[in-house]
């Protein structure tokens, strides 16, 4: 799939454009210079042109870049001999300016006032332009101008999950709660499972319908009837004759102690219910038609477990089993929605979700849509569309609707399909190819302004070792870029040698593949070239030549970064730098409530317990033993017999009570906080906890709004810690510190960013997962996307590892492109490995057949032989790739910290209250 090359000067502005931004390519400087133009050439005002991308950060960034670009602009309108022939920026705007038959001094003026107007233009997340298009467009919408608070979701589907959960099972006969209650033993089981088809809000779920079932359900029933003596009689000639493995039937049969009447009462029960009911067959049916049951010594043996596999009733049975699940999933995503719906109308809320939503149905609505989306394009008859990529089809259909087919204005998109990596959050990279077959013009940015031409070189011959379809889909390429004219100004050297672009740590050796053998080696050789590049032994340097002039500055600890995959190689890799001398700062996507940093989060609902109801004593002494405040046991023998010091203590608590009560949660937090901060700073790892405490604190104060009382507030901390993944965006964790540390990023929360020196530890099990996560299968068919949370058919789940497996490949070119100056990542041999997205690339016709690499998750084992052959083949293929033994520590290399730097520095710039 081809496209022309971007020109930002010559490229139509008028109709829906595509322009396909590989990493480093300068999307946002693109988009900056379009947005000129249509300023300039089109003599439009800033709030005619719609911009669009999906963070509120990046929504700033690209106001001030704009901006910023305008004023220059005016600048060199009024004066054009201002213009620096050197600078890129002042030639294209002279260039636009020069074409503009506009008088300049008007232009100027004209330029001026969009600068100043910036803030009030319409550059929006795609959730707000869908807030503030039903705002500006009730009348044509037909929705309410104000639907009342916007809310996160999260908190809202588990209140409705329970409420379904709770009909569903209370009062409801046994045999109707029961199979319910097998699928989801509580309503937060209900909710997790249930959460994905609610946020896909345009996925369908696959499989029949709920009347469908039912007419398969009465033809069960006869077949049943008909069949089930015989049935019987060959089950219980299995189990006489010893022929029945030790397998799932087997187990199941011994529940009923090996009594086939009462097993077969199972299936008797569940085809009692109502006839208009699902029968819940149990689970051991889907097993009836599984030949590895039955023992196969013989061919006797053999002939009977075939035909018994064979018979109508049996596979019936086993086709019909997992649709009491597909139909209580499909009736679940309905009345949970519904629940959810009229609850947030009767209070007056809404979420962005919910806007999207509402938009899309206003739009599409067969007798009004098209008036709205008419008003639409009155309002905005440009828009440009960032990180378009990360759309989903109802998000897509709704641009299509109001720029589609127009005489005037234009929809530009931009976006880069190989970065599209957040499919957990409903982006669909089905959306972008559909907008690319739309369009009549496709055009790509072609030039890659942040690495090395080493690097470019080295990223190709890794995508291109498969050849084609390195993306698994047909219509996303990895495309050659050209490197910037500044692409190789500045080398990395290392006591004065320059340090190889692309630098590859082998490990081949079958005796240590195991992940518990491979991983430390891989985390130990980390820490110990970082720790080389930072020491002063090595004199790790950026050497620039720049017009003859040669400069160079010392390798610091915020020119690296250690891409990794999860939340918990983050903490290991922290771990081992801080215990190495080496202070980092984690960003990554977790929750302040989740996993490492729940200990923050129940310090201090303890400690709210205890301030609650300061007059029990053991609730204070449950406080007083946490991190938080900082007590031993030997504190506690002490404060036993020190009958004074204890009624302080108990008083202090009682002061909390009163504080809380007064001035509210916060205000009571900060002041223990404040008497712990010295305490805990001086601690390992002190940023980050302290950072947590307080990022809690203010989440708590947040939430006392919501809640009834102390023991409200007690009650939703508890149940947000339960439900942790579910959180919404302001309890993710901030950065603990905003020194110049070495930084530790996932790759997810790494895209959109970049790092001079950039490594990959834990690369080659990126992309490892394989088969989806359960307990839902995701895949597109004919365009349309699907979950399905059974299997009913192989080739959709082939489809959806395929997909899976996509993903993962494009989360590996994310972390790769990271890279301005050098990357270090290992390969090799190691348990795991072959099903990553690197084995994928570099060893693709040695992973045996290409279909079981897409669904299995389980490819053949590598040895030594291939990793080694690989390796060669893409070090022969490239010169940027040099190949190294794992770096072991080396003892004078060791990294000495500047002083601020060091652990046990005391602060106490907490805010006083």
């Amino acid at each position: 799939m081809g496209f022309e090359t971007f020109n930002a000067l010559d490229m139509p502005l008028d109709g829906m454009q595509v322009i396909e931004a590989s990493a480093g390519t300068g999307k946002t400087y693109s988009l900056a210079v379009l947005y000129l133009r249509l300023i300039i050439e089109r003599r439009l005002r800033v709030r005619d042109i719609l911009v669009m991308t999906f963070t509120r950060a990046a929504t700033q960034e690209l106001r001030e870049r704009i901006r910023r670009r305008i004023n220059r602009a005016a600048l060199i309108a009024t004066a054009p001999g201002l213009a620096n022939p050197a600078d890129d920026e002042d030639n294209f705007a002279l260039s636009l300016l020069k074409r503009s038959d506009e008088d300049s001094q008007l232009l100027a003026r004209r330029l001026m006032a969009a600068a100043s107007g910036m803030d009030e233009a319409p550059i929006t997340t795609i959730h707000g332009f869908a807030l503030r298009a039903t705002q500006e467009s009730a009348f044509e919408s037909a929705l309410p101008f104000d639907r009342g608070e916007q809310i996160d979701d999260a908190a809202g589907r588990l209140e409705a999950a329970t409420d379904y959960w709770r009909r569903q099972v209370i009062g409801q006969r046994p045999e109707v709660a029961q199979p319910f209650c097998d699928l989801w033993p509580s309503p937060d089981d209900l909710e997790k499972e249930i959460r994905d088809y609610l946020i896909r809000a345009h996925t369908r779920i696959a499989g029949p319908e709920h009347d469908e079932i039912v007419k398969r359900a009465v033809a069960l029933r006869k077949l049943w009837k008909k069949g089930k003596t015989r049935l019987k009689a060959d089950l219980k000639t299995f189990v006489e004759s010893g022929r029945l493995n030790k397998k799932e039937l087997k187990v199941a049969l011994e529940k009923h102690n090996s009594d086939i009447d009462a097993f077969l009462s199972e299936i008797d029960a569940a085809l009692s219910v109502s006839s208009t009911a699902v029968p819940a067959l149990p689970a051991w049916a889907v097993h009836l038609a599984d030949s590895r049951q039955f023992s196969a010594r013989g061919n006797a043996a053999k002939q009977a477990a075939a035909t018994f596999v064979a018979t109508e009733l049996v596979r019936k049975l086993v086709a019909f089993q997992p649709l009491y699940k597909l139909d209580a999933v499909r009736q679940a995503k309905h009345q949970i929605s519904s629940i959810a719906a009229r609850r947030k109308q009767e209070r007056r809320q809404f979420s962005f979700d919910d806007m999207i939503g509402a938009l899309h149905e206003a739009i599409t609505h067969p007798e009004s849509g098209q008036a709205l989306a008419d008003a639409l394009h009155k309002a905005w008859p440009w828009a440009l569309v960032d990180e378009f990529q990360d759309t989903d089809p109802l998000q897509y259909e709704i641009l299509r609707r109001i720029y589609a087919k127009r005489t005037h204005g234009g929809l530009m998109l931009i976006g880069d399909p190989k970065q599209a990596i957040y499919g957990f959050r409903s982006g669909d990279i089905f959306a972008y190819l559909q907008a690319v077959d739309d369009v009549a013009d496709r055009y790509g940015l072609t030039t890659n302004f942040r690495s090395t031409r080493g690097l470019l070189n080295a990223f190709a011959a890794i995508f291109k070792a498969p050849g084609k379809e390195a993306f698994l889909v047909a219509d996303i390429e990895f495309h050659d870029v050209l490197p910037g004219p500044h692409a190789d100004d500045r080398t990395l050297t290392i006591e004065g040698a320059p340090v190889p672009p692309f630098t590859l740590w082998p490990f081949a050796d079958a005796k240590n593949s195991a992940k518990s053998k491979i991983h430390p080696a891989i985390v130990n050789a980390t820490v110990s070239r970082i720790t080389r590049l930072l020491s002063d032994n090595a004199q790790a340097k950026f050497v620039t030549a720049t017009d003859g002039t040669e400069t160079s500055r010392t390798v610091q600890p915020r020119d690296i970064a250690v891409l990794v995959n999860t939340n918990r190689e983050a903490a290991w890799m922290q771990r081992e730098l801080s215990a190495n001398g080496i202070a980092s700062v984690c960003l990554h996507q977790q929750c302040v409530f989740e996993a490492d940093e729940t200990q923050e989060a129940n310090d201090l609902r303890k400690l709210l317990r205890a301030a609650a109801s300061p007059t029990d004593e053991g609730l204070v002494r449950t406080a007083l033993c946490t991190p938080l405040l900082g007590f031993h046991l030997r504190d506690m023998v002490r404060l036993a017999g020190e009958h004074t010091e204890w009624q302080t203590t108990l008083d202090r608590f009682q002061s909390a009570h009163a504080r809380w009560q007064s001035t509210g949660v916060l205000s009571m937090l900060y002041s223990f906080l404040q008497s712990a901060a010295p305490r805990l700073l001086a601690c390992d790892n002190g940023d980050r906890r302290m950072s947590n405490y307080m990022q809690l604190a203010e989440l708590l104060a947040t939430a006392e709004s919501e809640t009834f009382g102390m023991t409200g507030l007690i009650g939703w901390l508890r149940d947000t810690i339960a439900e942790a993944s579910a959180a919404g965006e302001q309890a993710q964790l901030r950065l603990e510190s905003d020194e110049a540390l070495v930084r530790i990023v996932t790759v997810h929360r790494a895209k959109g960013l970049q790092y001079p020196i950039v490594f990959l530890p834990f690369a080659p099990w990126l992309g490892a997962g394989g088969k989806p996560d359960q307990p839902a299968f995701y895949f597109h068919e004919k365009g349309q996307a699907y979950l399905c949370p059974v299997l009913l058919d192989e080739a959709h789940k082939r489809q959806s590892v395929r997909e899976a497996r996509a993903e993962g490949l494009r989360l590996l070119y994310v972390a790769l492109t990271r890279a301005e100056q050098a990357v270090f990542m290992p390969w090799g041999l190691a348990n795991s490995a072959q099903n990553g997205a690197l084995a994928g690339l570099l060893v693709r016709d040695l992973l045996g057949n290409m279909e079981t690499w897409y669904w299995s998750g389980n490819c053949n084992p590598l040895d030594e032989a291939a990793i080694r052959k690989a390796i060669a083949t893409l070090t022969s293929s490239c010169n940027s790739i040099e190949v190294e033994l794992l770096p072991v520590k080396d003892e004078s290399a060791a990294f000495s910290p500047p002083l601020q730097a060091l652990p046990g520095r005391a602060r106490t710039d907490l805010p006083q209250r």
